[in-house]
C-alpha cells in the first residue's frame, strides 16, 4: 500500500484524485464496502481522539444515477455530471485504493432512459488538517466510508493518520 501511495499521492489534484474505499476483501475482484453503524461510530470516536483539525459539512438527500463510467448527482437543486476513468487501483484486506482522472463537465448532461445503478443517501463530509476528506454516506441500510484526496499529500503523515484510523 505505501509504495502504491508513493507512486500516486504526489500527483493528486483536482481532476486526478486517489479514493480509498474501507471495507472487506472478499477476493482478489470483488471488495465489499458495505459498513455497519458500529463500525461507523467506532470510525468516528478514533477520528474524535487524534489531534487534527477537522471541518464537518452534512448533506442530504443526494441522488445518484450511474451508468457504465458516468455518474450525475443531483444535490437539492443542482445537478453536475462526471465521467470516470480509472487509472489504477490496489486492494488489501481492509482498504481499495484507486487512482481515478475524473472529466467534469457542468454544462452539457447527458440524457439516459436506463441507468445501471441509482442511490440515494446522506453524507457527511469531514474535512482533515485541510488534505482530504472522510466521506461517510448513509444509505438508510447500511453506511459506507472513503477518503477523497484531490491534491498532493505527505506519505509518511497520511500513513501516520491511516494508521491511527486502525487501517
Amino acid at each position: 500500500m505505501e509504495s502504491f501511495l508513493n507512486k500516486y499521492l504526489s500527483l493528486c489534484n483536482k481532476n486526478d484524485i486517489l479514493v480509498i474505499k474501507v471495507g472487506e476483501k472478499i477476493s482478489d475482484d470483488i471488495f465489499k464496502t458495505k459498513l455497519t453503524k458500529n463500525n461507523i461510530d467506532s470510525l468516528l470516536d478514533k477520528l474524535n481522539n487524534l489531534d487534527i483539525k477537522t471541518n464537518v459539512k452534512y448533506e442530504s438527500d443526494i441522488i445518484e444515477y450511474r451508468y457504465n463510467n458516468y455518474i450525475i448527482k443531483k444535490r437539492k437543486k443542482e445537478i453536475s455530471y462526471k465521467k470516470i476513468n480509472i487509472i489504477d487501483f490496489l486492494n488489501t484486506d481492509k482498504l481499495y485504493l484507486i487512482r481515478i482522472n475524473l472529466d467534469q463537465n457542468d454544462n452539457i448532461v447527458p440524457c439516459e432512459n436506463e441507468y445501471e445503478k441509482i442511490d440515494k443517501y446522506d453524507s457527511m463530509i469531514i474535512n482533515i488538517n485541510s488534505n482530504f476528506d472522510l466521506i461517510i454516506r448513509d444509505y438508510k441500510d447500511y453506511y459506507t466510508s472513503s477518503i477523497k484526496i484531490k491534491k498532493p499529500n505527505n506519505v509518511k503523515d497520511f500513513m501516520k493518520i491511516l494508521n491511527s484510523l486502525n487501517f
